[in-house]
């Protein structure tokens, strides 16, 4: 009978303890910001189990790498508009996830990743004639679009991993005027 005085106090003692923690769990390619009442902890929860302050929240950013596409109408260096599709594959910068959540929240793509990624998109695209982005020069164009996207992007806390030009669309006039060129420089190499 003496033991169960003690028995319960300690029982008591660690059922106090665990109430005032709270489990959370953190996923794989996945890192945890530690929100208590506005006030982000500089420590990130890795992936598994974890306890902490029951009036913490740990807001899960998603580490893995995602695609993003996005149709963009831009001119060209002859103004004429193109229609083109980038496709992109990025990640957080794992020692950047407290930095963005601080400084976007979770709505930190906007910011960071589509408007920087549309602007340079255009800027590329506006540089070359409309017969370079869709044919004569599209591994160059394709190249420096993968280049100036990193150069743009990566110092954000956003890892641009690749960016694939996947479509220019120019007018139907224009389309075809470039057609009939090819045509006739095939035709002339035919005859020498």
């Amino acid at each position: 009978m003496k033991w169960k005085k003690p028995a319960l106090i300690v029982a008591g003692g660690l059922a106090a303890i665990l109430g005032s923690c709270s489990v959370t769990s953190v996923g794989a390619r996945t890192l945890g910001v530690r929100d208590t009442f506005g006030v982000i902890s500089p420590d990130v929860v890795k992936p598994g189990l974890s306890v902490q302050n029951p009036f913490s929240k740990v807001v899960k950013m998603d580490c893995s790498t995602l695609s993003y596409k996005e149709v963009i109408e831009c001119p060209t260096k002859g103004s004429v508009k193109a229609t083109i599709e980038i496709g992109i594959n990025y990640r957080l910068d794992p020692s950047k996830v407290v930095q963005i959540y601080s400084t976007y929240g979770t709505e930190y793509q906007e910011a960071l990743l589509h408007s920087p990624f549309r602007q340079t998109a255009r800027a590329v695209i506006s540089s070359y004639e409309p017969e370079e982005a869709q044919s004569s020069k599209r591994e160059e164009v394709d190249k420096r679009l993968n280049d100036e996207i990193k150069r743009v992007i990566n110092p954000t806390g956003i890892i641009i991993e690749d960016v694939f030009l996947r479509d220019v669309d120019l007018p139907q006039s224009i389309t075809d005027a470039i057609n009939r060129k090819v045509e006739a420089k095939q035709d002339s190499e035919r005859m020498v």
